[in-house]
């Protein structure tokens, strides 16, 4: 998963950005490779790619 190109929290075929975030929920925390829009969303309801569709 931390080779693949793709963003891994959409649900499409958008690039990740180069490198992996970390993301903690409380003790927890894990290594993603993300993209802008999923990196800097809130929640799920704020996700938006550019093409119209959440």
């Amino acid at each position: 998963m931390l080779t693949s190109p793709w963003c891994c929290a959409c649900e499409g075929d958008t690039f990740a950005r180069p490198g992996i975030t970390a993301a903690r929920v409380g003790r927890l925390e894990i290594l993603l490779r993300v993209c802008d829009a999923c990196l800097t969303r809130d929640t799920d309801e704020d996700q938006d790619h550019g093409d119209g569709t959440p």
